[in-house]
C-alpha cells in the first residue's frame, strides 16, 4: 500500500516539476516587450536605425518583424525588444511574399 501511494506521490510531483521549464519558455502573454535602445551596443553592432534611410527597406517589411501596432513590432534579431516599423539594421532580410 505504501508503494502505491509513493507511486501516485512521484507521478504527481513529475508533472508538476515538467511544467515549470514549459511556463518559463513560453513567458508571460502579457507581458510587453521593452523598446530597443538605439544606443545598446547590439544596435550600434548592426547600426540599428530609428528611421529607415533606404527606399522599401525598414522593419515592418523584414523577416525578422512582427507587428504589434502600425508604428511599432518586436524584433527577433533584438531579442524581442520593440522597435519602430520604420526603423533599419544591417540584418534587414526582405520578407517573402507569396
Amino acid at each position: 500500500m505504501a508503494n502505491l501511494n509513493r507511486r501516485r506521490f512521484n507521478k504527481a510531483l513529475g508533472g508538476s516539476v515538467s511544467l515549470i521549464p514549459l511556463s518559463a519558455l513560453l513567458g508571460s502573454p502579457n507581458a510587453a516587450a521593452a523598446a530597443l535602445d538605439p544606443e545598446s551596443a547590439a544596435a550600434r553592432a548592426l547600426k540599428f536605425t530609428l528611421e529607415s534611410e533606404k527606399e522599401g527597406h525598414s522593419c515592418s517589411k523584414c523577416l525578422f518583424y512582427s507587428t504589434v501596432d502600425e508604428s511599432m513590432g518586436t524584433c527577433i534579431v533584438f531579442g524581442n525588444s520593440q522597435v519602430p516599423s520604420v526603423g533599419w539594421c544591417t540584418s534587414f532580410q526582405m520578407k517573402k511574399t507569396l
